[in-house]
């Protein structure tokens, strides 16, 4: 009985991680569309803060979930992330997209800009 029970909450708790990522996705979108259309230094802060406040609005969230996942923001490689981590310990368990990842396409981005220098 109490596993089918635990199994639901699980349940619950991804549909709503679901739900809140498919949010997050979409006012991600919406602000790289908006960053396009008017260009400039001062929108990539604008971004910045955005999705800063975005992953803040979300971890509040999984905090009254009672969850121990977390999401961040890396302004290095202008993207999110999401981090797992043990209750107890607060050892990171895992890291999506991984850590290699994240600076793989931190390395791809400074060589995409040398290769495609805007002032060339």
């Amino acid at each position: 009985m109490e596993i089918s029970k635990a199994n639901e909450k699980m349940d619950m708790v991804l549909t709503n991680m679901s739900q809140r990522a498919d949010k997050v996705q979409k006012a991600s979108s919406d602000i790289h569309a908006e960053k396009q259309s008017q260009g400039g230094d001062d929108n990539q802060q604008n971004l910045d803060a955005k999705l800063a406040d975005i992953t803040k609005k979300l971890n509040e969230q999984m905090d009254s979930l009672d969850t121990n996942v977390r999401f961040g923001y890396s302004d290095k490689t202008g993207s999110m992330y999401i981090s797992v981590t043990e209750k107890s310990t607060g050892r990171e368990i895992r890291k999506i997209p991984s850590e290699e990842a994240m600076r793989l396409a931190e390395y791809f981005k400074d060589v995409i800009g040398m290769i495609f220098d805007k002032e060339s």
